[in-house]
């Protein structure tokens, strides 16, 4: 997902570098940046979780503003998460009905997959996890 953010400057050079202009209708054009959204949202929140963490690695059950600071990291995480399977959704079904070049409709389906296994990896560890007993 880092690399998806991190390419897209990249690709944008390529395309004026080879004049190709990349032409999509409004609507693929709006599912693409909210993969852009969802991408710069998972790495925000693995980012911001980690510092958080690790600045409270012994006081974490004591100190009351490390604890607002997780929850309020982890609604943040659940609703990340419950958006981007509906735009994940959203974008398989644009996917499967457009004329898209091949390796542009693979690149999609791993992004989609991406951000799923992320999802998946966040509930099934407890990283979204509403109750602060650890």
């Amino acid at each position: 997902m880092a690399l998806t953010l991190l390419l897209l400057p990249i690709a944008a050079v390529i395309r004026r570098h080879h004049h190709v202009r990349l032409e999509l209708t409004p609507r693929q054009r709006g599912l693409r940046r909210m993969v852009h959204v969802v991408c710069a949202s998972d790495v925000a929140f693995v980012t911001l979780f980690l510092i958080i963490l690790s600045a409270a690695q012994s006081h974490i059950a004591v100190e009351r503003p490390a604890r607002f600071k997780i929850t309020l990291l982890q609604i943040l995480g659940g609703d990340r998460a419950v958006g981007s399977l509906g735009r994940n959704l959203r974008n398989l079904a644009a996917v499967a009905r457009t004329r898209l070049w091949g390796w542009s409709r693979l690149f999609d389906v791993i992004v989609m997959l991406a951000t799923v296994g992320f999802t998946w990896f966040v509930v099934h560890w407890n990283v979204i996890n509403f109750s602060l007993n650890y």
